[in-house]
């Protein structure tokens, strides 16, 4: 499954409407660099770990800079795993 794919996907969901985005195209990019805020990093990161499983007591350990960051986190402590970006995104309890 394409890692910034699902993180672009997720970050297009929780951001309000009137709010811009514009996809990430490096994992390695650092968020401060992109129009994402400190809120939506914490809900990027609820949501992905809905999608990988991952408990909330082990989600409140989770910090990141950057999409490579965060999806190692995600990978190193999932719980379940999906096929596909689009599996993983209708699964989500949104």
């Amino acid at each position: 499954m394409n890692r910034l794919e699902l993180f672009n996907k997720v970050a297009r969901i929780i951001r309000p409407a009137h709010r811009e985005y514009v996809d990430i195209t490096d994992q390695d990019m650092h968020l401060k660099d992109s129009s994402l805020d400190s809120l939506d990093c914490l809900m990027i990161s609820v949501f992905l770990c809905d999608v990988y499983g991952i408990d909330q007591e082990t989600a409140k350990e989770m910090r990141f800079t950057t999409v490579r960051e965060c999806m190692d986190f995600c990978d190193k402590h999932k719980t379940k795993d999906h096929d596909s970006v689009d599996k993983a995104i209708a699964e989500v309890n949104w």
